[in-house]
């Protein structure tokens, strides 16, 4: 999906962050090639990139919807 659909499906889900069995996760707008994903995830970890900076990492310019347990993202 291209990013306006991305960010769609993302304001669709209420509330997020959100719960799932027991623990806080949060839905994050990613790269969907694999390659373009893994250092967009890791720059975002580590505080270098924001969610809109998506668009720089993806090669394709695809896009896909994940949930991520926010404790990985130490939030």
């Amino acid at each position: 999906m291209n990013y306006e659909e991305a960010k769609f499906l993302l304001s669709t889900i209420t509330p997020n962050p959100y719960i799932y069995n027991g623990d806080k996760w949060v839905a994050k707008i990613i790269p969907e090639i694999v390659n373009d994903r893994i250092p967009f995830i890791d720059d975002l970890k580590n505080k270098k990139v924001t969610d809109e900076d998506v668009i720089k990492y993806s090669s394709n310019n695809q896009f896909t919807v994940n949930g991520f347990m926010m404790k990985a993202f130490n939030f």
